[in-house]
């Protein structure tokens, strides 16, 4: 009997089956969680109402300024997701918009959503998305608002066509009385749909679940065996098709080209397009390099190819479980309510134990051991959600969250006590063990409430009972960094699809983040990882021509999204360790002087073309995607008139940022004397330095906004700001404030409180903040455990570096960290620069077993 290519277990099959696997399950698993446990597929019910008059509006009446429409409702469901209604615009200007109310039987508004005039005509419809639980028969109301402004001096006497229609007409329950000026009228009524959403029923959920699986299977056996019939075409023609895939690209980019440049879609600035254009180009030639450039990976030998595939799926699943795992880091730090902390620092645990036990064999994993935990645990795990699961959906969320962390570090406690050897204990280093057991102990007696230093320690202590040999190192290593750059690809998907490039007030573009001091942070580990990584595949020459790619692609945008945040502590962040990390590379492997010039050049000419590729995907890529998203902490920041909206035209060179409104900001955060000489008459509170945020993962108490002064309660906390000579941004004021407030003891509260009563939020500096937290003693014993972490990873790089480059990483994180450290707050198992330095610091505090503890 013939078996298909495609199914035989040949070395050149091993490696591709198996990436496809971890694509498609990859891409499975996301829709598998979406839908449970995190219940975010809801089945919608839709009350839609039968006049015909979203489309018609002879029925229609003008509404003007001074009108009041009050409709009242009864809604059906228990959840109102969205309210559509019908409407329309007849004289309006690009920034006019209107303001959509929601109010309970006690007309207190539960609910506020803004719509601009231009999307409501182009929609037909302001579709309001209030998604809150609700009681059904109860009385409520909408109404439609037309702001005044003080600055509007046009009269707009007609400005809204609001369609009434029969109610009997309309045919929906929910409809009640409608008041017009205050005149009654129980006969006619808004024409609007209301649409209710309510959790899948058990029975489609497992159905959901049972398609995505049968659908993920088709798709893999459908793939392979299409790779099957066309793999000896391919082969044979191997340089044609690569020929065609870049016509194919070309073209592309030319379509791209006349509809950015030639139409003037994005705005007619000469300056803007000739950095689309390089943007263009940089796009082409790294699809050009990705095609052409010869693949330097190393085919696997061995003959035991069913192992190559699972010690393959090992590593991918490791890598796609560390990218989760920062990516629940970056939520955790864009919080802005303590309930996504709580959430995110459980999904980090998860997902830190589950790359974990990929460290284990298969011959472990699959075990009779395993069984039986998994069997006791889940009971257990299942037992404790129906004895607590009381309360509402989020409660339910998180008990369930923590039956999955007994479940997954429970199998990481057993099987790593079963894995550990007497030498896990000999080969600890009695210095830094001692010193870490002495800053556990000290941190522990002053920590007050604060849960996090749990998480800071016990899990990471895990790792000692591995005892990790080099190679199983290394192989961590590449994941933890594949992982980060997992994350980075996320992170820039939702900041290309959400969050567009404003040219006032919020100038600094902060990515999916809602302050530029957590992107900051965020990437500077990005490029602490990517620059480690490609220093350390430039190690030969070959790998100089053809290797790191990739990395360098990553670099290059990372540092360009840098550039774009403006943070001047980011910046210094990474060009000292830029300095640091090429240094030890050049002694490591010996380059000479031509080498080095040849490597400063190329990584020069990278950095060139990524910043206009990265600019322009910034500038265009949301205005085209039209849905910005903005924080509450933003909220108090933005204006029609100044900022981008829904709707908003994408040639709209007001709102959008341009190049020279970009230098003229960046080059005002380098002229000390001159800070606020820029034009920023539109400009409040983004004048202020990238530490005027508040770091939300940095804080016990949640942040209430990002202006210089905020008040809580009776309690001024106050935020740097920039002055005309203070380069800090107001940090020496900070640390000033909290050198003086140090004593022997520990305080109960991060933050510091000054003479007049204000507080600053936190210390902006990582051995400042745990020093006063925790005491002075426990500052100097923190010190000294970065110092000796810092020297561990030298150690590491000197000895095991020359044959896994991948050591040079651990050494740029931990560089990173120790750098970024001094003006932010960054010591916390939940902001990613941190977790990389904990991993490492635990990683680096035992001497490698002499061999593998596992095989297969």
């Amino acid at each position: 009997m013939h078996m298909p290519a495609f199914m035989k277990l040949t070395e050149q099959n091993v490696r591709r089956n198996t990436i496809l696997q971890i694509i498609i399950a990859t891409l499975a698993f996301v829709l598998v969680v979406r839908i449970w446990p995190m219940g975010l597929v809801k089945e919608h019910n839709v009350s839609k109402q039968q006049s015909g008059a979203e489309t018609e509006y002879t029925s229609a009446d003008n509404f003007k300024k001074p009108d009041k429409k009050l409709q009242g409702v009864r809604f059906t469901g228990k959840h109102i997701y969205q309210i559509i209604l019908y409407m329309s615009c007849a004289e309006y200007e690009k920034d006019d918009y209107v303001v959509f109310r929601l109010y309970d039987n006690n007309f207190s508004c539960i609910y506020e959503e803004e719509a601009g005039c231009n999307l409501i005509v182009k929609e037909g419809a302001f579709s309001a998305t209030p998604d809150l639980d609700v009681v059904p028969g109860q009385d409520y109301y909408y109404e439609i608002l037309i702001p005044d402004s003080e600055e509007d001096k046009r009269k707009v006497e007609e400005l809204l066509i609001l369609p009434i229609a029969d109610k009997l007409q309309l045919g929906v329950e929910e409809n009640q009385i409608l008041y017009i000026d205050g005149i009654y009228n129980d006969k006619e009524a808004l024409v609007a749909d209301f649409d209710y959403t309510s959790p899948l029923a058990w029975w489609k959920t497992c159905g959901y679940l049972l398609l995505i699986a049968g659908s993920a299977l088709v798709i893999y056996v459908g793939v392979l065996f299409f790779m099957d019939c066309s793999y000896d075409l391919l082969r044979q023609h191997k340089r044609k098709v690569k020929l065609i895939l870049t016509v194919v690209m070309a073209i592309m980019a030319l379509v791209v080209f006349y509809y950015t440049v030639i139409l003037d879609t994005f705005g007619r600035s000469i300056a803007d397009k000739a950095m689309y254009s390089i943007g263009i180009l940089a796009l082409t030639v790294g699809f050009a390099c990705a095609v052409w450039l010869p693949n330097t990976k190393k085919i696997l030998l061995d003959k035991r190819v069913v192992e190559q595939s699972t010690n393959i799926w090992r590593s991918y699943l490791q890598t796609v479980f560390f990218g989760l795992l920062f990516h629940s880091l970056c939520l955790y730090v864009n919080a802005e309510r303590e309930y996504t902390h709580i959430v995110n620092t459980r999904w980090m645990l998860i997902f830190f134990g589950l790359a974990l036990l990929m460290m284990q064999s298969v011959k472990t994993l699959i075990s009779r051991i395993t069984g039986i935990w998994l069997l006791l645990s889940v009971s257990v795990s299942a037992i404790y959600c129906l004895l607590f699961a009381k309360g509402d959906a989020e409660a339910l969320y998180v008990i369930r969250l923590n039956a999955a962390i007994i479940v997954v570090w429970g199998l990481v406690l057993v099987l790593a006590l079963l894995r550990m050897k007497k030498d896990c204990w000999k080969n600890i280093s009695k210095l830094s063990f001692g010193v870490w057991i002495l800053y556990v102990v000290l941190m522990y007696w002053w920590r007050a409430d604060r849960t996090w230093v749990f998480t800071a320690t016990l899990p990471f202590f895990v790792l000692l009972l591995y005892n990790l040999s080099v190679a199983e190192r290394s192989r961590l290593l590449k994941n933890v960094t594949n992982g980060i750059f997992v994350s980075f690809g996320i992170y820039m998907l939702y900041s290309l699809h959400h969050r567009p490039f404003n040219a006032w007030i919020l100038s600094r573009y902060g990515g999916m983040f809602f302050t530029v001091a957590c992107t900051g942070m965020y990437l500077v580990v990005v490029t602490g990882a990517a620059w480690g990584r490609l220093c350390g595949q430039w190690k030969t020459r070959a790998g100089f021509l053809s290797g790191g790619w990739k990395s360098l692609g990553i670099l290059g945008v990372s540092v360009s999204c840098i550039l774009l945040t403006m943070s001047r502590a980011a910046m210094l962040t990474a060009a000292v360790d830029f300095v640091l990390v090429f240094l030890a590379a050049c002694i490591l492997y010996k380059k000479r002087w031509k080498r080095i010039a040849k490597e400063i050049v190329l990584l020069g000419a990278a950095l060139f073309l990524c910043f206009p590729l990265t600019y322009s995907a910034t500038r265009i890529v949301p205005a085209v995607a039209n849905d910005p998203i903005y924080s509450n902490y933003e909220q108090g920041q933005i204006f029609r008139e100044y900022n981008v909206f829904e709707g908003d035209a994408s040639n709209d060179m007001e709102k959008y940022m341009s190049i020279e409104r970009f230098f003229a900001v960046l080059l005002g955060r380098f002229q000390v004397a001159s800070e606020q000489s820029i034009d920023n008459s539109a400009v409040t509170t983004d004048s202020a330095g990238e530490a005027d945020t508040v770091n939300s993962a940095s804080s016990e108490e949640s942040s209430t906004g990002v202006t210089p002064s905020v008040e809580k309660g009776d309690t001024v906390y106050n935020y740097v700001v920039e002055t005309d000579s203070d380069v800090s941004n107001g940090r020496f004021d900070i640390y000033k404030a909290y050198f003086q407030a140090l004593q022997i003891e520990g305080h109960d509260s991060m933050a510091v409180e000054n003479e007049d009563g204000s507080k600053y939020e936190h210390a902006h500096s990582s051995y400042l903040q745990v020093a006063y937290d925790f005491g002075i003693p426990t500052g100097i014993v923190f010190l000294i455990l970065c110092a000796l972490t810092l020297w561990n990873s030298i150690v590491a790089c000197y000895r095991y570096g020359a044959k896994h480059d991948i050591y040079l990483v651990a050494f740029s994180l931990v560089v990173t960290f120790g750098v970024i450290s001094v003006t932010e707050w960054a010591f916390h198992p939940c902001i990613p620069v941190g977790f990389a330095f904990l991993l490492v610091q635990m990683l680096f505090m035992q001497r490698p077993a002499e061999k593998a503890n596992n095989k297969g």
